[in-house]
């Protein structure tokens, strides 16, 4: 499965891994070998943090292998399949410290790392190295709850801090949560025992000082993305008559709206029993289950993790009687399973019952009564994540660690593989199953033809559909009747290699059923557009998601991943521009600033009338606008086509006359600071700034700060002793945080950088050997300004937020404090073995 990645020079070629990762990595390590740490993004939504971006991973250490000399393709498959082999090597450790067999172990390992939730995150990173780290904090809980040892404690910390340096503190959250429920079970189990409840309470103090130790090593990392968050999309509110999409698509989908994204229906919970019974998506639309009207978005196309050990794994559920790790992984799968409908709530069920019967829907949301819905509203930041789909990585880990302890007590107990009713069952439902799905090839044909077609891989493709789960189908039953008739043709000698059995079965069954979920095309060709106007280019395409060639949606092709490939590079989308060190208007991230999200609603406001949206552009530095020949009213120049250069449906329209990314304003206009994360109020904000006439908008500044910032700005000021006659601004270096300016000017004036406004950003002036502090002040809702007075200055800004420094003066305490505990630790048991 892993091992064709490196037989090719082809790169992982769906979801995020290609067009978001792999150009945001490359970008870290550039600043790395620059000498800076990352901490700010030049090139995307004219400038925003990179650190506080959780998905950046800027400080984990795995990124090492950044740092091999080797070419970053290679590099980035090597980092991927290195962490899929972690998660083996993790799931195998956690079940051996859980006191299970080798073979059972290993069982566990191949289900979970080579399951598809698993390894089809190899296009998504963060979560698939938190999956990988996963088992070891499972592991360490539970030895914590039940048998505390330093060991538990120290493996417990390093999973943890591994998770949020990954960029997913949500996985180190759960795991918080799941400490609290075995604690409590556990406490449960013993409650008759005199003094019970002192363990509980020890162990909840090794738990307490684990979360402590792991929240102060990696306050570097969170304490800045949790200061960027609060003032992120993930908490602006949209009034009620902004849709989550525009007609141009720039504007990024409602926090609200997109928290249920990527639930689980529970018809997907048959992908379990038979591999790819649902069809695939690519690279022909051959997936079935989209058909189904209520079908959401897929975070994995398949959770399909061998049969055996979901078989086995059923057979060791225990709810209240039993060992109390079988409970604890029990109740996990249920509440993982009943997570991750998400979207499916009590509210969606209500509402199917409803409507077949009544016209209109219930005031209730699909969501509402959910399982996920109930945790994001009663744990306090929870709502801050999105997807409940991530939870299947605990139903993974959990069914994995059944399967791996009941092939134990099979082998212990020597009872058979399969249950002859399991057996008799499970082939009555298959063939079931295989005559369905021939006899409804030409029904679904009919109701796929009424189907618009998926953008990307097309019209779905009925006769592959059928090919796929029949061959899925068919491969779960030889399986099945192999092992059983194996067992039965030697029963005595096949009780002393069950487990050797079931182990290279279930590796035969993951390794084929799996394959395509890791999909590899060329790297794209195709370079962008270049008109002279190269250096420090501000585009912005026209949709970040979803625009494709509109043949696709009616076509079909076993190359549309390579096509999708080349149609993104060429395209613009965003993370590619960063390659050509372009700035993007637009953005293709985690979150986004709050001001990012109004500017984006105040273009989609305009775009229908051509002079504000040409305007606005142009004011933006905006030079380059991607979007499709037919788009003819912008008030834009072109299109500008080569067919040698850009697909079909792409064409390149052009600003009359951007502004530069630096002037000199002599006016100012003061506005008092507008605190609020309602999007309306920001937006009305940006209109008065913006669309203002030309001269008007150069000549006056509108600085966002009271009268005593204002003050403080012209104040400190030494004029310069040199006179000048004429007036220039120029960029002299561009780093990834930091920008160096030269000024001239004749009286005094306001510098304008047409960039985001950050609080971390600082200044100093230098004129005449003196070097002065200059504050930044926000200008024009959504940009940078500073004073400068006649003369000739040079004038650095650097980019140093203050999260920043309090995130890295907590992590050194920390370091400092487990050092000294450590040292004193060793010593005290030196003096204790001298006095023996």
């Amino acid at each position: 499965m892993i091992g064709p990645l490196f037989t090719t020079s082809d790169v992982l070629a769906f979801r995020d891994v290609q067009h978001y990762y792999s150009p945001m990595l490359r970008m870290i390590h550039a600043q790395w070998d620059a000498g800076e740490i990352p901490l700010w993004n030049p090139f995307e939504e004219r400038g925003r943090p990179l650190l506080a971006d959780p998905t950046a991973a800027v400080w984990y250490p795995g990124q090492l292998l950044f740092q091999l000399p080797c070419d970053f393709v290679w590099l980035m498959k090597l980092y991927l399949a290195a962490h899929v082999l972690l998660a083996y090597a993790a799931m195998f450790y956690c079940a051996r410290r859980l006191k299970i067999q080798p073979a059972g172990a290993a069982f566990a390992s191949c289900s979970y790392a080579f399951g598809g939730a698993i390894v089809f995150q190899c296009c998504n990173p963060p979560y698939l190295i938190s999956a990988a780290w996963l088992p070891i904090g499972f592991a360490a809980v539970y030895e914590i709850v039940t048998k505390p040892t330093h060991t538990a404690t120290i493996l417990l910390v390093l999973a943890l801090s591994m998770s949020v340096l990954a960029g997913d503190p949500q996985m180190s959250l759960l795991l918080g949560l799941a400490s609290l429920v075995i604690t409590g079970m556990s406490w449960w189990q013993v409650r008759q025992i005199r003094g019970a409840w002192q363990g509980s309470i020890r162990g909840l103090g090794r738990l307490g000082l684990a979360a402590a130790i792991a929240a102060g090593l990696t306050a570097i990392q969170w304490l800045p993305t949790a200061v960027w968050a609060a003032e992120s999309d993930r908490i602006a509110v949209l009034a009620n008559d902004v849709s989550a999409t525009s007609s141009a698509g720039w504007l990024p989908l409602n926090h609200e709206t997109n928290r249920y994204a990527f639930s689980i229906g529970p018809w997907r919970w048959s992908e379990l029993l038979w591999p790819n019974v649902a069809g695939k998506p690519f690279p022909q639309n051959a997936r079935w289950m989209d058909l189904i009207p209520a079908e959401a978005r897929y975070w994995s196309p398949t959770l399909y993790m061998g049969l055996l050990p979901i078989v086995f794994a059923m057979s060791a559920f225990r709810v209240q009687r039993g060992r109390l790790l079988d409970r604890w992984l029990t109740w996990i799968v249920v509440g993982g399973a009943l997570a991750c409908l998400g979207s499916y709530g009590l509210g969606w069920f209500v509402n199917q019952l409803w409507l077949p019967w009544f016209e209109h829907r219930l005031p209730i949301n699909d969501e509402t009564g959910g399982l996920y819905w109930s945790i994001t509203h009663l744990i306090p930041g929870f709502g801050l994540f999105r997807y409940p789909a991530k939870l299947w990585t605990w139903v993974a880990l959990a069914l994995s660690l059944l399967a791996g302890q009941h092939l134990d007590d099979r082998v212990r107990q020597g009872r058979k593989p399969l249950s002859p009713w399991f057996f008799r069952g499970y082939l009555l439902v298959s063939l079931f199953l295989l005559l369905l799905i021939g006899s409804v090839g030409s029904t679904a044909a009919q109701f796929a033809s009424n189907w618009s077609g998926n953008s990307l891989f097309g019209p779905f493709q009925t006769s592959t559909a059928q090919a796929i789960a029949t061959i899925g189908i068919g491969q779960a039953v030889l399986i099945v009747v192999a092992l059983t008739s194996w067992h039965a043709a030697s029963p005595v000698h096949a009780g002393k290699f069950l487990s050797l059995i079931v182990v290279l079965c279930t590796t035969f069954d993951v390794a084929v059923a799996n394959r395509w979920l890791l999909p590899t095309a060329p790297a794209p060709s195709a370079t962008l557009e270049s008109d002279g106007r190269v250096e420090n280019q501000r585009i912005l395409r026209r949709q970040p998601r979803g625009w494709y060639p509109v043949s696709w949606a009616t076509t079909s092709s076993p190359n549309r991943l390579a096509d999708c490939l080349q149609w993104e590079s060429a395209s613009a989308k965003p993370k590619y521009p960063q390659l050509q060190k372009w700035d993007s208007l637009g953005s293709a991230t985690s979150f986004s600033s709050i001001d990012q999200v109004a500017l984006l609603v105040h273009l989609m406001n305009i775009y229908d009338h051509a002079e504000h949206f040409s305007t606005t552009l142009e004011r933006l530095s905006v030079q380059s606008y991607y979007g499709l020949p037919s788009e003819n009213d912008l008030g834009l120049t072109g299109p500008f086509q080569d067919a040698a250069t850009f697909p079909t449906d792409v064409a390149v329209w052009k600003t009359q006359h951007p502004f530069p990314k630096l002037w000199l304003s002599t006016q100012f206009e003061r506005l008092d600071p507008i605190q609020t994360h309602q999007v309306p109020k920001l937006v009305n904000r940006i209109k008065t700034v913006l669309q203002r006439p030309r001269d008007d908008f150069l000549d006056r500044v509108f600085l966002e700060a009271t009268e005593g910032q204002i003050k403080q700005a012209t104040n400190v000021v030494t004029p310069s002793q040199r006179t000048v006659s004429r007036q220039s601004v120029h960029q002299i270096k561009r780093t990834g945080t930091t920008l160096h300016v030269r000024v001239v000017t004749s009286q005094p004036a306001w510098l304008v950088i047409n960039e985001s406004f950050d609080p971390g950003w600082s200044a100093h002036r230098r004129s005449d050997k003196t070097v002065v502090f200059t504050p930044v002040l926000r200008a024009n809702h959504v940009m940078r300004s500073v004073f400068v007075p006649a003369g000739e200055h040079e004038i650095e800004f650097r980019y140093r937020p203050i999260s920043l420094v309090w995130g890295l003066t907590v992590s050194l305490i920390t370091v400092f404090c487990l050092v000294l505990g450590t040292v004193g630790t060793v010593a005290r048991r030196y003096l204790r073995n001298q006095m023996r």
